[in-house]
């Protein structure tokens, strides 16, 4: 199965609060409701980095589309009965200079009060508000708080995202009776993070868009059932095996806890997991020194910071133990510790769990082969991309030949990669300048093997769609 396949993953909701009376009650077929989405209209991005210091979030009010439309759109959609639809855009339910409320236990009394007279003009004796909640980060298990509808990114994957609230307010009885509040995501492929909306281009724009009406549809079908709304079937969600590490059940997802703990996801062979350790130990630059079954070891070494690291793999558990040390004048190991390498290596083994893709690794030595799905024109384009990822200048190109060189002070890399018969063959050649201007051969093992990844991965990114 392509890796692109794995990126293009269905909502999976999961109940995050229950406010009221703790839970949604069904309302009988035989009342009269109205639905109000009184979204705000902003979109935010968030891309939390390792410390809070390093964290990103952008809002924007302008982003060409209406999503109260949008979750109307859905609910007429996904209604198995006659529902009176208000978009609340322009119905100053809430105050526009305050904060929404993030839960129905915050709704002031003028809200109440205007939500009564509605029901009385609109001879109704239910409404269903549907607004912006606010949740903790479930995807990426940092502190980050999420709100409403937008982007999120971390380890390297974006998704859209979308926290609603779900409210019954009983018009006879002049209170809410029940509510809920979810958090949904959906895999975004092919967008690139940026600082703000503006700076995303006009195609990338349309696939934000795509994708989160596409989340909006899923999770509203389960959102009406739940209210009485829509007795239809709803089926489980597609799922790819990067939404089951993403997001395996609410009581089951990839987190990083303070004892240094993963659990490994349903779906994640002890292999496949295995892998991942030992791909995220070779993204940090650290070495690999050990590795068995249950048991991998890693060093990283930076003048006289040294840090070791044991991952041991017990009954799907990934537990790691940090050693770090200084080594003094005398040779003499002092105990130290290394935070940011052990937060960047545990983010990284975390990242490739969450891309489903550990089991996609490039083949040992210098050879690639063209999956079938996928086109030589195609295969050219992958090359070119990951040449332009590790930052090679292309000084050559044909049908069948590509040439890239890279330089760094007095080393030079030269990779002459070859598209025959759907092989990819790549033949690098590596040299350290003289002082006297003479090139003597050398090998930069670790340029050449982030090379041959970088255009793997780019083979793993092209869909079957795409082949002309």
């Amino acid at each position: 199965m392509m890796k692109s396949h794995l990126f293009r993953i269905f909502a999976v909701t999961l109940l995050v609060v229950c406010a009221a009376d703790g839970s949604i009650r069904e309302i009988p077929a035989s009342r009269s409701v109205a639905v109000i989405s009184a979204f705000d209209f902003g979109m935010r991005g968030y891309h939390p980095g390792v410390t809070v210091f390093g964290n990103e979030e952008w809002r924007a009010e302008n982003t060409g589309f209406d999503i109260n439309s949008m979750v109307l759109d859905a609910v007429k959609l996904n209604r198995s009965r006659e529902v009176k639809l208000v978009n609340g855009d322009g119905m100053h339910l809430f105050p526009e200079k305050e904060e929404r409320p993030r839960s129905v236990k915050k709704i002031s009394s003028d809200v109440t009060a205007k939500l009564d007279k509605l029901g009385r003009e609109w001879h109704v004796e239910f409404i269903v508000l549907l607004f912006d909640g606010e949740s903790s980060d479930l995807i990426g298990q940092t502190s980050q708080t999420l709100t409403g509808f937008g982007l999120y990114k971390r380890a390297g994957r974006e998704v859209v995202f979308w926290v609603s609230q779900v409210a019954i307010f009983d018009c006879k009885a002049h209170r809410f009776i029940g509510s809920d509040q979810k958090l949904d995501t959906q895999r975004l492929p092919d967008v690139d993070w940026q600082k703000n909306w503006s700076e995303f281009g006009l195609s990338q724009q349309h696939a934000v868009r795509r994708e989160l009406e596409s989340l909006i549809k899923e999770c509203t079908a389960a959102i009406l059932a739940e209210v009485g709304l829509n007795d239809k079937p709803v089926g489980t969600p597609k799922r790819s095996l990067a939404s089951k590490i993403l997001f395996p059940g609410a009581n089951a997802r990839p987190s990083l806890t303070e004892s240094n703990q993963l659990e490994i996801p349903p779906g994640i062979s002890v292999v496949s997991a295995r892998r991942a350790i030992v791909y995220g130990f070779k993204q940090q630059e650290w070495i690999v020194a050990a590795e068995t079954d249950e048991e991998v070891i890693g060093i990283r070494r930076d003048g006289k910071n040294e840090a070791r690291c044991t991952v041991t793999i017990k009954e799907r558990a990934i537990i790691l133990v940090h050693e770090d040390y200084q080594i003094q004048a005398d040779g003499k190991h002092v105990p130290k510790e290394f935070t940011r390498w052990q937060n960047n290596l545990r983010e990284a083994i975390l990242g490739n769990l969450m891309g489903g893709d550990v089991g996609l690794q490039p083949p040992p030595g210098n050879q690639l082969e063209v999956p079938s799905a996928i086109s030589t024109a195609a295969a050219h384009r992958a090359v070119l991309a990951g040449f332009k990822d590790r930052e090679w200048t292309i000084t050559t190109e044909s049908d069948e030949q590509i040439i890239g060189v890279y330089r760094k002070g007095k080393k030079e890399a030269i990779c002459s990669v070859t598209l025959k018969d759907r092989v990819i063959l790549l033949v690098p050649e590596a040299y350290e300048i003289q002082p006297d201007g003479k090139r003597g051969p050398a090998e930069f093992r670790r340029w050449q093997e982030n090379l041959k990844e970088s255009i793997f991965k780019e083979l793993m990114k092209v869909t079957p769609e795409s082949v002309p």
